[in-house]
């Protein structure tokens, strides 16, 4: 259940960052947007919070989620035709949603979600 409850809060920060910066940033739909935040809280929670974080530490799962959103979002393109993201609006997008993941990987630890061998 703590897992469950992680990963929604991962989706809303990262559907909300979306939401607001790829329709202002590139020509994406906000129903294109939500899709992509489902798809890219799947593979950066597995990969990132469950694999990297409690082997690697916490700056390490930092930059590793700001790398899969980048690759994520700018893959996104050559999957939906419809969708034009430049490399700029990927790597801003993946900045800020690495600024969130800070505080979501601070959160994760805090409440005993996911222990860290690491500080």
């Amino acid at each position: 259940m703590r897992h469950l409850t992680a990963m929604v809060i991962k989706f809303l920060m990262v559907g909300l960052v979306l939401l607001i910066a790829l329709p202002l940033l590139a020509v994406v739909t906000a129903t294109q947007a939500i899709f992509l935040a489902v798809a890219l809280t799947v593979i950066a929670y597995v990969i990132a919070d469950l694999g990297v974080l409690p082997n690697f530490g916490h700056w390490t799962a930092v930059v590793v989620d700001a790398i899969l959103a980048f690759l994520t979002i700018w893959a996104a393109q050559f999957v939906v035709r419809a969708m034009t993201i430049s490399f700029t609006a990927a790597a801003v997008t993946a900045v800020i949603i690495g600024v969130g993941e800070y505080f979501f990987h601070s959160w994760l630890q805090r409440a005993n979600v996911i222990q860290t061998k690491q500080p």
